[in-house]
């Protein structure tokens, strides 16, 4: 059984951001704001995350931006999700599927726009199940433990940190690190998880 997450790790959420900032400079929108804006409507007070179009829409009428012009636009590169998947990522599912593997997707978002992200990118034929959650991982990881504590799992995510603690709660999972963009290479490197910059270098690390 394969984990994956799915920002970063099988989707490029760096250039996907930074299609918002193209796609917005064009009414306006400066790099700066948008990037101010994306930070406030990322989480609320509460730690959980709560981005999504329509929130950082509303957030940029504020500034008096209009609603519907901003919105459409990032509904727009939402829709496009499909082109910000990695180039090995459809590949990478076609052989975890061609191998009778179970791959859970385990995102963490706002659950409708999360949802509507991963449909747009085309790898549902290659899913058995979809997770996503605005918290933690923590309690979608135990119940997937718990019923299949005899399977070897495999955990694959972009974040160090989240990583090593779901990794020291639940010993059953086997990690592996996609080295990603907005983390520091050294973060990587002082884990001691195996890494790899690209999906198809996990089966060189892997027994499948």
């Amino acid at each position: 059984m394969f984990i994956l997450d799915f920002d970063d790790t099988l989707f490029d959420t760096h250039a996907f951001k930074q299609q918002y900032y193209i796609a917005l400079k064009n009414i306006g929108i400066s790099q700066e704001l948008c990037m101010q804006t994306y930070q406030k409507t990322r989480s609320d007070i509460f730690g959980r995350t709560t981005y999504s179009d329509k929130r950082h829409a509303k957030c940029l009428s504020q500034y008096g931006f209009d609603y519907s012009t901003v919105l459409a636009l990032l509904l727009r590169i939402t829709k496009n999700a499909q082109t910000f998947l990695f180039d090995d990522t459809i590949d990478f599912l076609q052989t975890l599927k061609a191998k009778k593997e179970t791959v859970v997707v385990l995102s963490l978002g706002e659950e409708e726009f999360q949802k509507k992200k991963i449909e747009a990118s085309g790898i549902l034929p290659y899913v058995d199940k979809v997770f996503t959650v605005n918290t933690t991982k923590n309690e979608v990881v135990k119940q997937i433990v718990t019923e299949c504590s005899e399977e070897s799992i495999y955990f694959i995510n972009d974040k160090v940190k989240e990583t090593q603690d779901l990794v020291q709660k639940f010993p059953q999972l086997t990690p592996v690190l996609k080295v990603s963009k907005s983390i520091a290479f050294v973060e990587y490197e002082q884990s001691c998880i195996p890494k790899v910059q690209h999906l198809s270098e996990i089966f060189s690390l892997i027994m499948v």
